[in-house]
């Protein structure tokens, strides 16, 4: 409907409004024309219109009945149809127009308000919607959120990682239980200077100054460290600590507020890597103190290590002849010589020797090379081994002169000697692939370890389909991917190429299976550079055992594979030019007499070369089984070769049992006959030892092993158990929880725990494995310690009990239900160096304890220990908690009680007084003509009325005397003992000695109310006939003394039962204070009440 029809409307309702007849209704409105109206209406107008026609009718004569009728009905229809229709019909379709009109705008309205409710309805549908799926997306993220904290749990746990939190603002440092271990730290909280306690004094300022550097908001707020702590136990450890700072503001207003770290136990890699270290300098050391010019070079012949007798042979230090052509510095050439043996060794790869006379170096000289080979087996440097023969060649050169004949037979037997050298070389080969194999294990030991240690930088977790769902900072500081960039993406993102497919397909497989994998990655950072990780990967399953997740724990290994390599490289060396020595040869006559020996052999007995010449062998060595084996030679020419023979030096006894391979070969003359012999040796001392040794850290390491094992195990165990226990509070449950978890790792038939109470026990949990296994005292019952001597001896000693078989210890005595006991272990439970429980261990079988058994025990004992004491305190909450709400609710009825008193007192006497000076007034109304009589009444209203005056004056006093306000606690609590005395009938007093100044407000409070409802206990229930309340001031203490004559009561019994609670109120006005409330009474004895409060000098001035 429009705005012109709306305004019609409205204009024709307004002039249909004034619109009214005499008879005083609206027109306009046919619900006002009620069907009296309407007839009264019709009746009128029928007659008006009859009396006009019958007045018209008259002015025309005479005329017919007809006509007369038909003049009558037209002036009729002529007069009553307008005003019909003017006072009945036109209303009526006026008021059916308009109501046309409001039935359309009224579905116009509808239709609208329709649309709305769709709209609204729409509105409403998509807010539910949006609102679920917020709640949805909540629930999600914190179920995400939940998932990630408890992947973020296992993978610390995997790592075997330490977190602590630093907190600036209260200055609290939170570590975990792994950091507290790593620190020993007995504490859940502690401050940066009881870290810095621990730390290694050498080692303090280093991280002082990195921690302030991480602190420095213009730095990076992060810091990685090694250092050392000195650990409770004396014990010097090294921790590698990860920092990272969180920042609050920006710019000048930007300071740290807390600091997020981990640690991790380093030693045992610490101390491999001075190991290395060692062998390292021991070697160098070796090096240089071999007397034989040794030098390494590589194919150029450039000079790249040498040892110092070869450079003072040159007149240079080490290194100055380092990068120098070997050519021009030892032979003053352009170019190597044709005979030189490293040149020959670049050509072929291979072992060559020489006899070479240097002018250079003044003399001649026995030169060797030895091939070194990188892992690809490409031939990069050789060993160059000179020695110093220029005396041998001139002892050579007299012997050949002298002895033509000898060295032709000796040319006959080079043959022999050619094949014995090879047989030599072979075993030298064998040695060499022998220690190279024994590097190769002892790497793996070293590689083992390293893993046991588990000391990964980088950490990710990934799907059950290998997308990475969460990083560390450190995966991020190795790979330089961040978290936005990582999470959901494949590890695959890091390949370097280095891999084949048949590689990642291994490792997959093998995580597939649920199986760890560990192994060595070559990765590509985010910058393009190439690194080498140690990663293990483990996967995680679900409680039915399906994959849920996988754990990756890397550690960035580049610099220590470079540093193995150089360490390869550098044994390689040492291991080539120990090759390079020459084997031990004698020369003898058949008699036995040395001929000839060389220098090694002359060194390896302590002797010059010279010293031998004409000796007999068994002379200076007499062995009679070896005297046989060379007699056996000469008469039978056949050569002879023994390995590893024990040889003990008879001038040096102190050199021990010596083993050699050594070979024996005749030199026989023309016709045959055996003129000498060659003595050829290999001392294989070292080698031999080093089995020996060997197979005795085999057998250590296999024990270890299987220690470790067990301890880790154990370890396991002992945590599963420290989880187990802390799961309830309540006592019982965590006396029985901590005998199952020793039962799972120490087998028992019978286990208890018993608790002290002063000269005596009881046995507060009991766990029987079998029905043999019978309580020996009943659990609860208290047992006097002086009828069982052992467990008084582990309560004294604070020390554990072991007796393997009972029934071979006389101390050990039978108790009631204990005869099937043959093997017992106790270990006592220790809280603040005080012995307060004790583990008791029962085995029906003997042996079944040992000293491992004590140690399993007492590592238990720590955190049985602390569990009880958990459910102590929790105990002692839950008792406090439920001695408050009682205090509550004795406060609550107090306040009650006291309100009834007040309505009561003012009802029953206040009011009555009020209901009489009432009745006194309408008295003084009716006797308003009789003054005496007035007077008479007024008297004893004022009577009255100082009645409820002095009413309402008690009433105060009680609920607070204003004497103890103004006049101090003496005053108040005089007035209160008169009181008593005057309205109760017996006798109280009060006396106060040694006290002049007032009281602290507080004290004066607590004071009066416990005397007063100590009192008021006398009055409700003592039936004393004297009282008397003490006050005094004890050196720095108060001391309030209540005591009556009356029947007295069983204090332990009243506070058992659940007690009074105006004692309890009394106990704790004390314990507010600091003071001690003692209550001594028995039946008919009376009672005594001492309160005694700590009073300072600094409450002398406070009142």
């Amino acid at each position: 409907m429009d705005k012109n029809n709306r305004t019609d409307n409205s204009s024709n309702g307004e002039s249909a409004s004034i619109n009214r007849t005499a008879f005083g209704f609206d027109l306009t409105n046919p619900q006002a024309l009620k069907p009296a109206h309407m007839l009264a209406i019709t009746v009128v107008g029928i007659f008006i219109a009859e009396v006009v026609a019958m007045i018209i009718i008259s002015y025309f004569g005479a005329l017919s009945y007809g006509w007369q009728t038909l003049l009558d009905a037209l002036i009729m229809i002529a007069i009553v149809f307008p005003v019909l229709y003017y006072l009945s019909f036109r209303p009526l379709l006026a008021y059916l127009h308009q109501r046309e009109l409001a039935v359309a705008e009224l579905r116009e309205l509808q239709l609208e308000l329709e649309q709305r409710v769709e709209r609204r309805t729409a509105d409403l549908n998509q807010a539910n919607r949006t609102l679920e799926n917020e709640i949805t997306e909540r629930k999600q993220a914190e179920a995400a959120l939940r998932e990630s904290e408890e992947r973020l749990r296992l993978a610390y746990e995997a790592a075997d990682l330490g977190v602590w939190r630093h907190d600036f603002t209260s200055g609290l440092i939170l570590p975990d239980d792994r950091t507290r271990e790593n620190y020993g730290f007995d504490r859940k909280q502690g401050t940066l200077a009881d870290v810095f306690k621990r730390v290694h004094p050498e080692d303090a300022d280093r991280l002082k100054e990195a921690y302030t550097n991480a602190l420095d908001p213009a730095g990076s707020g992060r810091h990685n460290l090694e250092y050392r702590i000195i650990h409770p136990n004396g014990d010097v450890r090294w921790l590698s600590v990860y920092t990272l700072v969180y920042f609050d503001g920006e710019g000048e207003a930007r300071r740290p507020v807390q600091a997020i770290g981990t640690s991790q136990d380093i030693t045992e890699r610490k101390r491999v890597e001075q190991a290395i270290l060692l062998a390292k300098r021991e070697w160098e050391r070796t090096f240089d103190a071999v007397p034989d010019l040794v030098a390494i070079l590589d194919n150029e012949h450039n000079i790249l290590r040498l040892n110092r007798p070869m450079a003072e042979r040159l007149g240079r230090t080490p290194q100055e002849c380092i990068g120098l052509k070997c050519y021009e510095t030892v032979h003053g050439l352009t170019c190597a010589p044709e005979y030189c043996p490293h040149l020959l060794t670049c050509q072929d790869g291979q072992m060559h020797s020489a006899d070479i006379y240097e002018p250079g170096l003044g003399g001649d000289y026995l030169v060797s090379t030895t091939p070194l080979f990188d892992p690809d087996g490409k031939l990069v440097a050789s060993v160059h081994v000179a020695r110093d023969i220029t005396q041998q060649k001139q002892a050579e050169q007299a012997l050949r002169q002298a002895h033509d004949e000898l060295e032709a037979r000796v040319q006959q037997r080079t043959g022999e000697l050619a094949q014995a050298n090879e047989t030599l070389a072979r075993t030298n080969t064998e040695l060499v692939l022998e220690i190279a194999e024994r590097e190769r294990v002892m790497a793996e030991l070293r590689l083992t370890s390293a893993a046991l240690e588990a000391a990964a930088n980088g950490i990710f977790i990934t799907g059950q389909h290998g997308n990475i769902r969460w990083i560390n900072p450190a995966f991020t500081a190795m790979t330089g991917y961040s978290a936005d960039e990582t999470i959901g993406q494949n590890p695959r993102m890091l390949k370097s190429g280095e891999h084949s497919q048949e590689y990642y397909k291994q490792m997959w497989d093998t995580i597939q299976a649920g199986k760890v994998w560990h192994g060595k990655t070559t990765n590509r950072r985010k910058d393009g550079s190439i690194y080498v990780e140690e990663q293990t990967i483990t996967p995680i399953l679900d409680p039915e055992g399906k994959i849920t997740n996988f754990i990756s724990i890397k550690q960035d290994i580049t610099e220590r594979i470079q540093a193995e390599q150089a360490l390869i490289q550098t044994n390689e060396l040492l291991e080539r030019y120990f090759c390079s020595i020459d084997t031990l040869i004698a020369y003898m006559d058949r008699d036995f007499n040395f001929i000839r020996v060389n220098e090694a052999y002359a060194k390896s007995g302590g002797y010059s070369v010279d010293n031998y010449l004409g000796k007999n062998h068994f002379v200076m060595y007499p062995h009679p089984e070896n005297q046989e084996i060379f007699q056996r030679v000469v008469d039978t020419g056949e050569p002879f070769t023994v390995f590893e023979k024990p040889f003990e030096y008879p001038d040096h006894p102190d050199w021990g049992v010596t083993y050699w391979d050594w070979s024996l070969q005749p030199v026989r003359k023309p016709d045959g006959v055996v003129e000498g012999l060659v003595l050829s040796l290999v001392d294989v001392t070292g080698r031999k030892r080093a089995e020996i040794e060997l197979a005795r850290q085999n057998q250590e390491l296999l024990a270890l092993s299987r220690v470790e094992h067990e301890l880790r195990e154990f370890a396991e165990s002992l945590a599963q158990s420290t989880i187990s226990l802390n799961a309830s509070l309540e006592l019982e449950q965590v006396l029985v929880t901590i005998l199952e978890q020793i039962h799972r790792t120490i087998p028992f038939t019978s286990g208890d725990i018993i608790l002290k109470e002063g000269d005596s026990f009881r046995i507060a949990g009991i766990l029987n494995t079998c029905e043999a296994s019978d309580a020996w005292p009943p659990a609860g019952m208290s047992n006097s310690l002086d009828d069982f001597p052992l467990l008084d001896q582990v309560f004294s000693t604070l020390q554990p009990l072991l007796m393997a078989d009972v029934d071979g210890t006389a101390e050990w005595q039978r108790q009631a239900g204990l005869g099937w006991v043959r093997s017992y272990v106790g270990a006592p439970l220790v809280a603040a160096g005080q012995v307060f429980g004790i583990i008791n261990l029962h085995s029906d079988q003997p042996g079944a304890f040992n000293h491992r058994s004590v140690e399993q025990l007492m590592a238990y004992t720590a955190p049985a220990a602390a569990a009880m004491q958990n459910a102590w305190l929790f105990e002692q909450v839950r008792s406090s908690r439920e001695h408050l709400q009682a205090l509550s609710r004795r406060l609550v009825e107090i306040q009650e009680g006291e309100r009834r008193y007040i309505a009561s007192e003012l009802h029953d006497e206040v009011g009555q007084a009020l209901t009489g000076l009432t009745l006194g007034l309408q008295m003084i109304d009716k006797k308003a003509d009789d003054p005496q009589g007035v007077r008479a009444e007024v008297a004893g209203l004022n009577r009255m009325l100082e009645g409820v005056l002095e009413e309402l004056h008690r009433l105060a006093m009680d609920l607070r005397p204003a004497s103890l306000d103004h006049l101090g606690l003496a005053a108040a609590l005089r007035q209160h003992v008169a009181m008593v005395n005057d309205r109760y009938g017996f006798t109280a007093q009060f006396e106060m000695v040694g006290i002049q100044d007032r009281l602290p407000d507080e004290l004066e409070i607590a004071y009066y109310r416990i005397v007063q409802e100590a009192l008021n206990n006398v009055v409700r229930h003592a039936r004393a006939k004297r009282v008397d309340v003490i006050l005094e001031q004890r050196g720095n203490n108060l001391v309030l003394v209540i005591e009556d004559d009356g029947i007295g009561f069983n204090p332990e019994a009243v506070m058992r039962k659940g007690g009074r609670l105006g004692l309890f109120g009394m106990r704790e006005r004390t314990e507010m204070l600091g003071g001690e409330l003692i209550i001594e009474s028995k039946p008919g004895k009376g009672t005594t009440i001492v309160v005694e409060v700590p009073y300072g000098d600094q409450y002398s001035n406070s009142g």
